[in-house]
């Protein structure tokens, strides 16, 4: 009996090893995943939420899971109990509720909505922990007094390895669903006439997006005309117009940049670039073909791309628009 408690001990620490080393890098789309699975909002808004807790979540799930693995004690085992027990008292609320949620288990591999079978899978973890309660040795000490010390290192080395792997595997996977999206992407001259994405990445370009329902959008072509002038030596500045000609024809303060925008019919570019309003901008290039972080606003945007000092300059009288 005690091989079935020391092989749970082990399974229940390696999940929440392997869970936590997923989770790394990921704080934003778990504090994402809290707000979904229906935490409070009054206490989402909380600072610490978002800079201290969310970031601490893998820290926590990798130390409870090592201390599982290597020191002889049910502190560790009981942690990983209340752990996997609250959360599926969370994850079964919001299913039962209907929630339309991400869990971001296992750093996305988990699934992309929380089912039925996530419950049953957390159950089966909460299961799999109270029973390691039992194990009297930790695992690697367990391994080591039954085959030798190389046991003990291998019940460790074995989850940070699939772990290692996985992570690998999921930036292999996201780097070629990338390329395969940067591939299908093309933006449109005033004529039609389509531009592959990737034309635009050398230079390094900003690309300044505008929406023909978006009054601070109207409001911004007078000032983005400064801009060209203004951007830092190396780069370019283009303005792209979410939709076709005729969405901006009508409106004239759009007069001046429509020979020359680039067309993002069904806003299929912003919306890979993560847009999440207008007016927006992203840099984008080889290294980065989808933007790092969409910037939104007028002074935000003007930030982005001017470089520092030259309005000042310009009023100086030593630059000239």
């Amino acid at each position: 009996m005690i091989w079935l408690f020391e092989v749970a001990r082990w399974a229940a620490a390696s999940v929440l090893v392997i869970s936590g080393l997923l989770k790394l890098g990921r704080s934003e789309q778990l504090y994402r995943s809290l707000g979904e699975l229906g935490l409070p909002a009054a206490l989402l808004r909380q600072n610490w939420m978002k800079t201290v807790i969310a970031p601490s979540f893998s820290y926590a799930e990798i130390t409870i899971g090592l201390g599982m693995l290597l020191v002889p004690t049910r502190v560790f085992p009981l942690l990983a109990a209340v752990f996997f027990a609250v959360f599926l008292w969370v994850v079964a609320s919001a299913v039962f509720k209907g929630r339309e949620a991400s869990c971001d288990c296992f750093g996305g591999y988990g699934g992309d909505k929380v089912s039925a079978a996530t419950i049953a899978r957390n159950a089966g973890l909460l299961s799999i922990a109270l029973l390691g309660l039992a194990a009297a040795p930790a695992p690697a000490v367990f391994a080591a007094q039954q085959w030798g010390p190389w046991a003990g290192i291998l019940s460790v080395f074995l989850p940070l390895a699939i772990a290692v792997g996985l992570v690998y595997w999921r930036a292999r996977t996201a780097r070629k669903k990338t390329q395969n999206l940067v591939d299908s992407l093309v933006l449109r001259d005033v004529n039609g006439e389509s531009l592959e994405l990737r034309e635009f990445f050398d230079p390094p370009t900003y690309l300044v997006f505008f929406s023909p329902t978006c009054s601070a959008c109207h409001n911004l072509v007078e000032r983005f005309r400064w801009w060209p002038h203004a951007v830092a030596e190396g780069f370019d500045l283009q303005p792209v117009f979410i939709g076709k000609p005729e969405d901006f024809e009508r409106m004239p303060e759009y007069a001046p940049l429509l020979p020359y925008a680039w067309y993002d019919h069904g806003s299929a570019v912003a919306t890979a670039m993560g847009r999440n309003g207008t007016p927006g901008a992203v840099r984008i290039d080889a290294q980065h073909p989808l933007g790092e972080e969409w910037k939104i606003g007028a002074y935000e945007i003007e930030q982005y791309v001017v470089r520092p000092g030259f309005f000042e300059q310009y009023e100086a009288g030593r630059e000239t628009p």
